[in-house]
């Protein structure tokens, strides 16, 4: 839970952190959004209604609506439709990186008989000739050609001719000649056919990028749709169980016959499983006894001429027969018990005799739907957002090491009492490193910070160290020397460090002897002091590298030495070696131990370690060093 909690801090913190980042990536999104759109082009749609007709004898009115909207959309009428309009082929022009298509108005004509649903780049070079382009999956076509010319490669054979009167502008032209599944896939997507309600009417719409497209498509679609009606009429009435035919006493082929039967079989077993609905009652209502008569005669009939052709047995006829008879007595029976109980309003409805199939509106209307613009530049501007969330999401996940102040104060409990910034290096004219402003001003909040630790007398004793080598504890030490100074107090700095001795190169002092030599008793501290241009701040250097380090610095010699420079300094600043997680290596004589960690190579998973230090240790606190913004 603990680390849950600490994470969520640490994400919070890292998009505080980053809003620079996080509204890039939102204006990025909103960018893509815009330029998404404008290469969206409207969407236009046109309808048309036709009212389909039928005769009064017709059993089920609504069953040959059915059937001739499935006719509009069957594949067999809308390839005739195809013959009227030209959907296959699509030729643009390039006007500002944007394919402005080029319907009915294509300055050229494509004769390709190989190579459908590729796309072609064609780029005029004079009245003459042009550039031919293809990019396939893994081939490429480039080459100069005449107009009229055949061209001819392994994947495609076509001809491209200038129309009559037109020529080729400078702009970038293309075309795709589509085969003939996906023009059909295309336009079974884009096309809707529907009954309106429970009546006669089918309504048509159709949508295209064009609107006269559009329109041109649906008017030869209505055209062709109305011309198969009027061929059709005699199978159109058959399949809708009309019973004029019965009715004469036609006798038809025995082919027609057994489909006109079949269907007829059907239709009475649907209704007598629902009879109780008033739409199926009206439809009853028109059969009477002579068509029912009719009806088994005719059946018996086809059964006798198909016993006859395959010679089975006799009994079949009476079993059909019987089964056909006793079915229509069940309705018969069905039907005048709720026909009684049919409002009168369900009889008065039944449909009247129209002469035919017609079209209502053969353009109703065409409707525009612009690309949702506004919508688009949301959701760009919401993607944008979350995708900068995800990537701090990942970066967070990925990177286990402290990196800002913010972020290391809400993970750790100890006290943090300064932030050190990264300091770009730059120098004089003599060479002498310029510190920053920040960088100075970073030392002078640490001063005063230092200022409200507690401490044993009036001097001050401050020990540095760091968890491992190169987190900055010479830099530390030494401006914070220089800037204590300053403030009118004595300041003296120890090198205990003397496996890594590095102070007497930073003050540009001689390192043959110094602290070693003193808690060695082969000098006196007096002997040792060094002073530098500051008159405020002397320093002892390390010394000779002594074998027994530890044994040295925890020895009384050390605490008499701190002792001694108490009553000379007010600020006595010790550079320990470092240490990872043994809080008994601190010296006692200390009073405030500032532990170095450097943003971007501390991992998080150890400031556990340091939150526990900072319990075993009187004084602890943390300094963030090179923290970069």
């Amino acid at each position: 839970m603990a680390s849950i909690v600490s994470f969520k801090r640490r994400f919070i913190t890292r998009v505080q952190n980053s809003k620079k980042m996080t509204l890039l990536s939102t204006l990025i999104g909103v960018v893509v959004a815009i330029i998404y759109s404008y290469f969206q082009s409207p969407l236009y749609t046109a309808t048309a209604t036709i009212e389909v007709g039928f005769e009064p004898n017709t059993l089920h009115h609504s069953m040959l609506v059915e059937t001739k909207t499935n006719i509009i959309k069957s594949n067999f009428l809308l390839q005739r439709a195809f013959a009227k309009v030209d959907l296959s082929h699509y030729y643009y022009e390039e006007i500002d990186y944007k394919k402005q298509e080029l319907y009915r108005t294509s300055p050229f004509s494509v004769y390709l008989t190989k190579g459908h649903n590729l796309s072609f780049s064609v780029l005029a070079q004079d009245d003459y000739r042009y550039q031919l382009r293809i990019k396939g999956k893994d081939w490429e076509y480039d080459s100069i050609h005449r107009y009229g010319q055949r061209v001819s490669s392994e994947h495609f054979n076509l001809i491209l001719r200038v129309k009559e009167g037109r020529e080729l502008g400078k702009n970038p032209y293309g075309f795709v000649v589509y085969s003939q599944d996906i023009v059909l896939q295309k336009v079974q997507e884009a096309l809707g056919v529907e009954q309106v309600g429970n009546s006669a009417i089918i309504a048509l719409s159709y949508s295209d990028s064009l609107p006269s497209r559009a329109k041109d498509f649906l008017v030869a679609l209505v055209d062709v749709a109305l011309k198969d009606s009027k061929k059709s009429t005699p199978r159109v009435k058959n399949n809708a169980l009309s019973l004029s035919t019965l009715q004469l006493g036609e006798k038809l082929p025995l082919k027609k016959r057994e489909d006109t039967i079949q269907q007829q079989i059907e239709l009475f077993k649907a209704l007598s499983q629902n009879i109780d609905t008033n739409k199926t009652l009206t439809i009853l209502s028109r059969v009477d006894t002579k068509y029912r008569e009719l009806l088994l005669e005719d059946i018996v009939e086809f059964q006798r001429l198909r016993i006859v052709d395959s010679n089975e047995t006799n009994s079949s006829t009476l079993e059909l027969r019987e089964k056909i008879t006793t079915q229509i007595a069940t309705i018969e029976q069905k039907l005048k018990k709720e026909k009684s109980l049919m409002p009168q309003k369900v009889q008065k409805n039944i449909p009247k005799k129209l002469q035919g199939d017609r079209s209502l509106d053969i353009l109703a209307s065409i409707q525009k739907r612009d690309p949702l613009y506004g919508l688009f530049i949301l959701l760009g501007a919401i993607f944008g957002f979350l995708f900068a969330l995800l990537l701090l999401t990942i970066q967070l996940l990925l990177s286990s090491k402290v990196r800002s102040f913010v972020e290391l104060k809400n993970v750790m409990e100890t006290t943090l009492i300064g932030v050190v910034p990264h300091s770009k290096k730059e120098y004089d004219e003599e060479g002498v490193l310029i510190p920053s402003l920040m960088f100075t001003e970073s030392f002078r909040t640490i001063r005063n910070n230092l200022s409200f630790m507690p401490k044993e007398s009036a001097s001050q004793v401050i020990a540095i160290t760091a968890p491992k080598d190169g987190e900055g504890r010479g830099t530390i030490i030494t401006n914070l020397a220089e800037i204590m100074s300053l403030n009118n107090q004595r300041v003296v700095v120890l090198d205990i460090d003397m496996q890594q001795a590095l102070l007497h190169k930073k003050f540009n002092l001689f390192n043959d002897e110094g602290m070693s030599s003193v808690l060695s008793n082969s000098m006196m501290i007096s002997q040792v002091i060094r002073s530098t241009d500051n008159p405020n701040l002397d320093v002892v250097t390390a010394g000779p590298f002594p074998p027994n380090l530890w044994e040295l610095i925890h020895s009384n010699r050390m605490e008499d030495i701190v002792q001694k420079l108490r009553n000379v300094y007010d600020v006595i600043l010790i550079h320990k070696p470092y240490i990872e997680t043994d809080a008994n290596k601190f010296l006692s004589c200390v009073d405030t131990t500032l532990y170095i960690l450097r943003a971007k190579r501390t991992h998080l998973s150890f400031i556990q370690e340091v939150d526990r230090l900072n319990k075993e240790t009187k004084g602890f606190a943390v300094i963030l060093n090179d923290v970069k913004r």
